[in-house]
């Protein structure tokens, strides 16, 4: 009755033994509420029209189809065993005027059809989606779309062949609560047990400012070519991330986040980059010059607490700004742009240090505004001209080692360091006079 308040289920309702009923339709000026003591309903097809929250808690609710659409107020849904967000008596899809939109399946499935709404689920608030059961499979039909954002979906498979679009938030796909489920980014289908598989056009038929995937144990996997439209990509775990031969990442800005390995060594096309781990090495390849830096929530920079950083640009200038970590390791860094003229920029503010392993980079070109710390071990240049962009640059406490080609400009500023070998070449690059002081047994100085 459209003209009456609000509709509470109180006792369990089981029409699906009732073969003349298939379809229930709520209609009511106000709310729908089931409590999860006792206020199920078992049908086909359940409608619901209403002018407030739609809030379904009990598990013992079993559909087959399903569809609401509120004028104003949250709609949360509870079904046992899997559904369909389809058409039903004339409503499509499920709408909120201006809320947020959450649906949970305790052991099932759940597809969202393609129905004649042109936003199969449209909330102006968050879409959170829950698919409890092992293995449980969220699709979104060819045609179909998922509106609001930010969006969650948790699952351990996902069929994306429809849209899901969101207004400048977020997207976020990881496994199922509990699960150590693995992710394959690049595999098409969902054929491997135990794994997360999303193909490069799932990916593309995602519109956000931020897709984020992970959070599991069991590691992450670029399996084929990832080429991204825009945004960033973000991948958060708790294994190791990696790639397999020739399955590149494109895409404008890329985060990763774990407690494990990162290994990213073929010819990513990536613009910003920020790998941090907590236990492991990190390396990553690009094919050309980018930028080190904070990409979305994540702490800046490349960096591990326990082990090296190996960073790669096959052509193109590399810069290291001025973020939270900037680049940190405990094992080694070493830096290497391979193109003729390519320069390795490090801000001013920014670090490069390593407590232990030494720090090598070789570039044609390096500016050296920031800091490099070695610790007691080797800072080493292996070729080209490094500048300094100030005093100061290099730890003290570090030996600098100039290899057979490399020059270091000390462009007018004093600098120290602990020792000094190697068959380079230390100049002063301006008129100013510049001094170079070198901490040996006599603390000899010359300038």
């Amino acid at each position: 009755n459209a003209s009456s308040g609000a509709i509470t289920v109180s006792s369990d309702i089981d029409l699906s033994a009732t073969p003349t009923v298939t379809t229930l339709h709520l209609v009511t000026n106000g709310g729908v509420t089931a409590t999860a003591a006792a206020g199920g309903i078992r049908v086909s097809d359940l409608a619901i029209s209403a002018n407030g929250a739609v809030n379904f808690t009990d598990a013992d609710t079993a559909l087959t189809h399903l569809a609401i659409n509120t004028t104003t107020g949250a709609v949360f849904f509870t079904e046992a065993d899997g559904f369909n967000v389809a058409t039903v008596n004339g409503v499509s899809g499920l709408r909120t005027g201006d809320a947020q939109i959450t649906l949970e399946v305790t052991n099932g499935n759940l597809t969202v059809m393609d129905t004649p709404a042109a936003r199969d689920i449209d909330a102006s608030g968050d879409v959170s989606i829950f698919l409890l059961g092992s293995e449980a499979l969220f699709t979104v039909d060819s045609g179909a779309n998922v509106f609001g954002g930010p969006q969650f979906v948790r699952a351990d498979n996902i069929d994306l062949q429809g849209t899901i679009t969101t207004a400048g938030s977020a997207v976020l796909f990881e496994p199922r609560q509990g699960g150590n489920a693995a992710i394959d980014l690049g595999a098409f289908g969902e054929s491997t047990p135990n794994t997360l598989e999303l193909s490069d056009a799932e990916l593309n038929r995602i519109t956000t400012s931020s897709l984020r995937i992970g959070n599991t144990t069991g590691g992450v996997t670029v399996s084929a070519p990832l080429t991204l439209s825009g945004g960033e990509l973000l991948i958060l775990s708790q294994g190791s991330v990696s790639q397999s031969s020739g399955a590149t990442i494109t895409v404008a800005e890329l985060g990763v986040t774990t407690t494990n390995a990162i290994t990213l060594n073929e010819a990513n096309d990536v613009e910003n980059v920020n790998l941090v781990t907590t236990s492991g090495n990190v390396s990553f390849t690009n094919t050309d010059g980018f930028l080190v830096t904070t990409v979305g929530v994540l702490d800046g920079g490349v960096s591990t607490d326990s082990g090296s950083v190996s960073l790669t640009a096959n052509t193109g200038n590399v810069t290291i700004a001025n973020s939270s970590n900037d680049v940190s390791a405990t094992t080694g860094i070493a830096i290497t742009l391979s193109a003729s003229n390519a320069q390795l920029t490090i801000n001013s503010g920014a670090n490069v240090a390593s407590s232990a392993g030494g720090v090598q980079i070789d570039s044609d070109k390096i500016a050296v505004n920031g800091t490099i710390d070695a610790g007691s071990e080797a800072i080493t240049v292996t070729g080209g001209k490094a500048t300094l962009g100030s005093a100061d640059r290099l730890a003290n406490a570090s030996p600098l080692v100039l290899a057979s080609g490399a020059i270091l400009q000390l462009n007018g500023f004093d600098e120290t360091v602990s020792s000094l070998t190697g068959d380079g070449s230390v100049v002063s690059g301006t008129a100013a006079a510049s001094t170079l002081t070198i901490n040996l047994a006599g603390n000899e100085t010359f300038s």
